[in-house]
């Protein structure tokens, strides 16, 4: 009886990983522009966020009032 269970159990958990491989993936993404309801962006939140690229390649120490923070230490 015990060892019927067992190999139930061993059997339901190797369909339930096959099944889920066969499944077609999808992403539910909670990021999606523009931003609405209480996602709306507020008066002082910044809007991206991160670098742009041409701020990477034009980024010099002098220029960055916060580059003390950004230096490894």
């Amino acid at each position: 009886m015990r060892k019927t269970r067992k190999r139930l159990i061993t059997m339901l958990l190797v369909l339930a990983m096959i099944l889920s491989l066969v499944k077609p993936l999808t992403v539910s993404a909670g990021d999606t522009l523009p931003y609405v309801d209480s996602s709306a962006k507020g008066e002082n939140q910044p809007y991206s966020h991160g670098y742009r690229t041409e701020d990477l390649l034009n980024w010099t120490p002098e220029s960055d009032l916060f580059s003390d923070l950004l230096r490894s230490r």
